[in-house]
């Protein structure tokens, strides 16, 4: 699986972890309250595996500032080749290696559902977050399962268009309350007709916290292409 394929499908499961935090009209859901308050930002290594549509193992950065945004770096190599940020207003995907992005609203890949930063950053940990189904688009849902006070599943179904599961096997300890030590992703979209699963493994205790991490900002630097989302699944779909 050749470079130009590989990072659309890092962009893919990227938007996903960001779930369309974009800024709409909807209602936002809140985080339940046994969620830790007491960190403000984390920087966090990863090694995303991805296992459907194709074998591949990158490893990442994950940094969040609390309620605020999410950041994702991926390395290919040893080189940064891709990074994604997110917030309440804006997702701007980077491909560093071919200087290309995306600097819009790419929620057609994604289950439409009523989340900002907040409370994708406790989905993507394990920590459940209560969605009404009042709130919800036409059509779509969302279940959980819990253990204990973590989540054990969480699946949102977007009127059968895009149907995305976050399952987490085993929580770790940190010291800012539990986390989970890996998120387990899958995604069925019928826009692509292509699985892709996928698992986060975080390792907690190399991350920073707090004071130890400096906000990134993410500026373009020199001529960069803008990419029609349309064109990723174009190149994902012939995947190998």
């Amino acid at each position: 699986m050749t470079l130009r394929k590989i990072l659309p499908l890092l962009v893919l499961i990227v938007a996903a972890l960001c779930l369309d935090s974009c800024k709409s009209t909807r209602q936002i859901v809140e985080t339940e309250q046994n969620t830790p308050a007491a960190w403000t930002r984390v920087r966090v290594p990863v090694n995303l595996k991805v296992s459907s549509p194709a074998n591949l193992s990158v490893s990442a950065t994950v940094t969040m500032i609390r309620d605020t945004s999410i950041t994702v770096s991926a390395k290919v190599f040893g080189m940064e080749v891709f990074v994604a940020h997110a917030t309440d207003d804006s997702v701007l995907v980077v491909d560093k290696m071919h200087r290309q992005y995306i600097g819009q609203n790419i929620s057609r890949f994604l289950a439409d559902m009523p989340l900002n930063a907040s409370s994708v950053q406790d989905i993507l940990t394990g920590h459940p977050v209560d969605i009404p189904q009042r709130v919800l688009p036409v059509g779509a849902s969302v279940s959980r399962e819990m253990n204990g006070d973590m989540l054990a599943k969480i699946s949102f179904d977007n009127r059968d268009v895009t149907k995305v599961s976050l399952t987490y096997p085993s929580v770790v300890s940190t010291p800012f309350g539990d986390m989970a030590e890996s998120t387990v992703i899958d995604i069925q979209s019928e826009k692509t007709k292509k699985d892709i699963n996928a698992v986060i493994e975080w390792q907690w205790s190399k991350a920073r916290w707090n004071d130890g991490v400096e906000p990134r900002e993410i500026k373009l630097s020199g001529k960069y292409t803008p990419i029609d989302p349309s064109d990723i699944t174009g190149i994902l779909g012939g995947a190998r």
